[in-house]
């Protein structure tokens, strides 16, 4: 007896199968099934573990191949609400494409000139009611 503490555990183990040596027996026999059951159990987690890890790849894989459509349809989401359509702003970059050939002028000055203005909208506004002023002024004199 060289582990005490071993061979107190086997007479308790004894003790609760009342000294029937067919039930200890049994019990062996259960628990080589079950030390077998502990190693297969351990190799199914660790692949299950694995197949996790493949999977939480995957996802934050899909998940960055997916933002910038989310952010896409916030943005297309935030213009609806704005009631500002994807034709509307077709209409605008298209008309400032032709503006920019028509005067010569790269796209991105004519956009940068565009937002000037409508920062300056009143002053547009004001120049065109004086520029209409004018007009009907002239046809009113030459009519």
């Amino acid at each position: 007896m060289k582990n005490i503490s071993h061979s107190v555990n086997c007479v308790r183990g004894l003790a609760k199968e009342n000294y029937g040596v067919t039930k200890v027996l049994e019990r062996m026999v259960d628990y080589d099934n079950f030390v077998s059951y502990i190693q297969s159990y351990k190799k199914e987690v660790e692949a299950r573990k694995d197949e996790l890890d493949k999977l939480n790849q995957e996802i934050n894989y899909y998940k960055g191949f997916l933002e910038p459509y989310r952010i896409k349809s916030d943005i297309m989401n935030k213009l609806e609400r704005m009631d500002f359509s994807i034709n509307e702003l077709k209409i605008l970059f298209n008309t400032l494409i032709e503006i920019s050939r028509e005067n010569n002028k790269r796209q991105d000055e004519i956009k940068k000139e565009f937002f000037d203005d409508l920062k300056n909208y009143y002053k547009v506004i004001g120049s065109r009611n004086e520029r209409d002023r004018l007009q009907n002024e002239l046809k009113s004199r030459y009519a």
